[in-house]
């Protein structure tokens, strides 16, 4: 081997170069980024757009069918959701895979610019903006205070807000729990009335009583003049001087008729923190900003910015993602040094010789130091996916040095040259070696290439375990041997270490004749090769079985130590009951042990993927919790508690949930019950939501569908309307220029600027609506209820549209029992009960449908990684025959994954699913080792058959080392309990399974098939 013969040609040139990669690691590693998860780029768009004052069903039909029209022809386009509520239509555009975001988003702003003329004159333009997930919030603040809403709201907007969006990767600041100041032109009726005048003339003359234009210039004959036209105010009581009428020399000002205040926009959303009121601030960084670095650098601005706050006033620190992400870190990373530790001890177990003891312990730290160099060229950050594949790479990687080291330590007790043996022992490995790493590296590349967006999430996991490999191979040649031959020596045999050595030497060489005893006997005959593959294939079976029985869940819970707790109360509920009843719920759940701080917001639910719902009938509580060391339970435990406690409440339909690594809450269970007729719909969806609610493991299953809100319908009589002077449209904006007000200008204040809002002065009842009066363009009046007819119904809460199909969402948690398994008897059900009328259908979204799309994307990869793995064998053993026999040991792996995910409980997930692929590439490397002997022996003359049991024999030491250090390896991760654990566990569990089964069992099978094979081919 060129590499190693190099190496030991020139140790000093080798090990300077080694040591500079080192160097280079390590300021990689103190340069490379932190984040929980790899970043990853969602085609998606969202379309914000606010009709004030319009519900849902007005909103659906005269915005969002428009807005579906437009984008529908865009290409590229995946799915297209729309959600209708009270003022405002939000649109979420999907698009596929690997279509650019930037030219997505202007394609869409072109449609939609079209289709501007065609919405009613109230609508706000459209905010279209791309929605990008690495673009979260990352910190939670609450401003509280002994001052009104309004003034803590003016502060946070004008003063935090740019104090905060100044700080380095801070992309946006969110505010939630009031609203923002504005100018109120309080109009009173009675004198509105007595003068003659009606709201829209009270418009007009606002808007046309207020401008600034630039008029041009003047020149003199040494200087130039800019003039500008303004008709600006100076202070908001001015306003009341813009005059509305002149008739017979008197003249009527709008301070005559109103009253002009400074005030704020209708408060919707009200937020609390521990039971004050507050404004919620949430930051949001920059998509390519570091997590941690950009909490360390606002945590370091706040001393600043709390000695500017007034007197009063006092900014919290709720949460932040940069905890969680560093512990999540520091805990796998621990786990990885435990796993190195394990490995060096085993193989000191096996060896007995501190020397390759230290050797291997020194080389496996280097590959992974050197490797982080290399990440941080490819762009990548340490990750739970880097991290994770550094994690299960020291299985992998140790296999390299203990192949080299063995077979060295071999040598060395036949030359008394250490250099000699080092050189000799790397070169007889050096095909088996490249082989082990061939094989992992073609099952890496098909993971590599996914390109969904599950596949987006495990790319650097396998470009991080190609590197490993990459590195790993490289440390095997050069430093390994190198270390061999300065640190290696010929044992004496008066050594403790030798001593100890002939014991377990003694008691292993016992366990493999005993072992050579049972299985010769057997490979002497056909049948007895049949009888082993037999059992094995048994095995095999009922492998299959446990897989069917361990379930399919798309991700493994994280305890974050957060807990949301959603509600919406009945409809017709207004802001203030919510608040108080949220209020009493609060009170309540500081009885659970554990809980630090609440945060609530009235008003606001917020969801995935920027998807939010709004109305003053919906709550959502945020509970945050001590660190796990500190309490008894974790938060999957304070579930149930929870959940027992909110029975307690009648009337509200409530959901508890843990949020998901990518933040937000996401329920496992998401189905779309799509029709064309909305009340038909909501029968079958209260049906399907029956059949739910009567299936175990169904937890909170609800429905999108509620009760209708009240609704005063007025119907303009458009003869009489016409008659007497007044046209549809100018009725609309009067009315509703009294109820809910309109934007007539803007009052601009130093670098301020603020609406100016003008509506009637706030009268609760019905009746007002009797009392409101017209004046008409003779001087009379008529009463408003007069020229419309008044109709009491009520009005759709919120309607959903799917891919242009009116859509029911069906949301449930899940408890004891798999996602996969749960949708499978949902789906029975509804056909056996026959629920779907024709024209009606069902289809399940969210978390199903991304664990459905990784498992057809893990499929191929497997097919390809098989592929791609048997055409290595080939290439490397020069025969496209015996790459077969290995290629049996595929389903070793599947059995031990089977057996360990059973007997521990867990179940099948995306990362157990990656493990499997991944181990594609490792369990076939025992084989290669066995295959490889036998071609030495070959050589040498012994036959096939003797030579395929004598390899067994062999190998059977290395191959049993090579497993326990690979177990060992992986097994902190398998057993890990600190926080982010979760994430790990499941992949640790069936890695460790998969290589413990196949290992064991390639040292039966392998030759079972190989004897069959040449039995039959001698006999036939």
């Amino acid at each position: 081997m060129f590499l190693s013969d190099g190496s030991l040609k020139r140790p000093v040139a080798m090990l300077c170069l080694v040591i500079a990669l080192v160097f280079l690691g390590f300021n990689s590693y103190r340069k490379l980024g932190l984040e929980m998860v790899p970043q990853i780029d969602i085609p998606y768009i969202t379309v914000t757009t606010v009709y004030p004052g319009a519900n849902p069903e007005d909103i659906e039909v005269d915005v969002a069918k428009k807005i579906e029209d437009a984008v529908m022809t865009i290409s590229g386009i995946n799915h297209v959701n729309s959600v209708c509520m009270e003022n405002l239509v939000q649109t979420i555009i999907e698009f596929n895979i690997g279509v650019d975001v930037d030219v997505a988003a202007n394609d869409v702003r072109e449609k939609i610019d079209l289709k501007l003329a065609e919405f009613p004159d109230d609508v706000e333009k459209p905010i279209i903006l791309k929605l990008d997930i690495n673009a979260k919030p990352i910190v939670n603040l609450a401003l509280t205070g002994n001052m009104d809403l309004a003034t803590l709201y003016e502060y946070a907007d004008n003063e935090l807000r740019d104090r905060l969006s100044t700080i380095q990767g801070v992309a946006n600041i969110e505010l939630l729990g009031g609203a923002k100041n504005e100018v109120h032109v309080i109009i009173d009726k009675n004198r509105l009335a007595e003068k003659n005048l009606n709201s829209v003339q009270v418009l007009s003359a606002l808007g046309s009583g207020m401008a600034t234009l630039p008029a041009g210039r003047i020149r003199t004959d040494k200087q130039e003049f800019s003039v500008k036209y303004y008709a600006e105010f100076n202070d908001i009581s001015e306003i009341g001087n813009i005059q509305l009428s002149s008739k017979d020399g008197k003249r009527v000002f709008l301070k005559d008729v109103a009253k002009i205040t400074m005030g704020s926009e209708e408060v919707r959303q009200k937020s609390f923190f521990n039971g004050e009121k507050a404004i919620a601030i949430k930051l949001v960084k920059r998509s390519d900003a570091n997590t941690v670095e950009v909490v360390d650098s606002i945590k370091k601005s706040m001393d600043e910015i709390k000695q500017y706050l007034p007197k009063g006033m006092k900014l919290n620190w709720v949460s932040d993602r940069a905890n969680i992400i560093r512990n999540t870190l520091n805990n796998t990373i621990s786990n990885i040094f435990i796993g190195i530790l394990l490995t060096a001890l085993i193989l000191f177990f096996f060896l007995f010789n501190p020397r390759s003891t230290i050797i291997v312990a020194i080389t496996m730290p280097i590959t992974i130091i050197i490797s982080l160099f290399f990440l941080k060229l490819l762009g990548f950050t340490l990750n739970i996916m880097t991290l994770l594949a550094a994690g299960l790479s020291v299985g992998v990687l140790v296999t390299n040095s203990i192949v080299v080291m063995e077979n060295v330590v071999d040598k060395l007790k036949h030359h008394d040259n250490p250099w000699h043996a080092a050189k000799e022992g790397t070169a007889e490995v050096a095909v088996a070696v490249m082989a082990g790493v061939g094989t992992n590296v073609v099952v890496l590349l098909p993971i590599g290439m996914m390109g969904s967006i599950i596949g987006m999430m495990f790319r650097p996991f396998a470009w991080t375990m190609l590197v490993v490999n990459a590195v790993s191979l490289f440390v095997s040649f050069t430093l390994t041997p190198i270390g061999s031959a300065f640190l290696l020596k010929k044992m004496d045999e008066d050594n403790v270490f030798h001593k100890f050595e002939q014991i377990v030497m003694k008691r292993l060489n016992a366990i493999i004749s005993g072992y050579m005893s049972f299985i010769t006997p057997k490979l002497s005959t056909i049948r007895g090769c049949i009888t082993l593959i037999f059992i094995t294939f048994i095995v095999f079976l009922s492998g299959l079985y446990l897989l069917t029985k361990t379930g399919f869940n798309f991700t493994p819970k994280m305890d974050q130590g957060e807990m949301l707790i959603t509600m919406e109360y009945p409809t017709s509920q207004n802001l203030d009951t919510t608040i108080k009843r949220t209020e009493g719920i609060r009170k309540d759940l500081l009885e659970i042990n554990g809980i630090d701080k609440v945060l609530i917001t009235d008003g606001k639910i917020e969801g995935m993927l920027g998807q939010s719902s709004e109305g003053v009938n919906v709550a959502q509580i945020q509970l945050f919790f001590v660190d796990r060391d500190k309490r008894e339970k974790e938060t999957i435990e304070l579930l149930d508690v929870v959940r027992e406690k909110m029975k307690k409440y009648p009337g509200i339909i409530s959901s508890v949930s843990i949020p998901s690594i990518m933040g937000g809450q996401e329920l496992p269970i998401e189905m779309n019950i799509s029709g064309p007729d909305l009340k038909r719909l909501e029968n079958v969806a209260r049906k399907i939501k029956g059949i739910a609610l009567s299936i175990d493991g169904f937890k909170e299953p609800d429905i999108t569908v509620k009760d209708g809100k009240n609704e005063i319908r007025l119907t303009p009589r458009r003869n009489i309307i016409k008659d007497i002077g007044l046209s549809v449209s100018s009725l609309g904006i009067m009315l509703r220029t009294n109820l809910e007000g309109i934007i007539g200008g803007t009052f601009k204040k130093g670098d301020r600027s603020y609406d100016i809002r003008v509506k009637m002065a706030e009268k609760k009842g019905k009746s007002q609506l009797d009392e409101y009066m017209i004046s008409l363009p003779d001087g009379s009046k008529v009463p408003m209820i007069g020229v419309v007819d008044k109709e009491e119904t009520t009005s759709a809460a919120k309607i959903i549209r799917v891919d242009k199909k009116r859509t029911i969402k069906l949301y449930s948690n899940l408890e004891g029992i798999a996602l996969g398994d749960a949708v499978n008897t949902l789906k029975k059900r509804i056909d056996d009960e026959n629920v779907l009328p024709e024209g009606y259908s069902v289809k399940f979204a969210g978390s199903y449908e991304r664990m459905a799309e990784a498992g057809a994307e893990f499929a191929e990869a497997a097919l390809l990684a098989i592929l791609l793995t048997y055409l290595a064998l080939s290439a490397i053993l020069e025969s496209f025959i015996k790459p077969i026999f290995i290629m049996t040991t595929l389903p070793l792996g599947l059995i031990g994954i089977a057996y360990a995910l059973f007997l521990t409980g867990n179940s099948i997930n995306i990362f157990v699913l990656l493990g499997a692929v991944m181990l594609i590439g490792i369990v076939v490397n025992n084989a290669v080792l066995i295959f490889e002997r036998m071609h030495v022996l070959i050589d040498q003359g012994m036959h096939a058959s003797k030579a395929m049991i004598q390899a067994i024999h062999d190998e059977f030491r290395p191959i049993i080392m090579i497993t326990i250090a690979s177990v060992l390896g992986m097994a902190p991760l398998a057993v890990a309990t600190g926080v982010g654990s979760e994430l790990t566990v499941g992949i640790g569990i069936a890695s460790v399974g998969g290589v413990i089964v196949s290992g064991l069992l390639t040292l039966m099978i392998i030759p079972a098939f190989y004897e069959l094979y040449l039995k039959i081919t001698e006999k036939f």
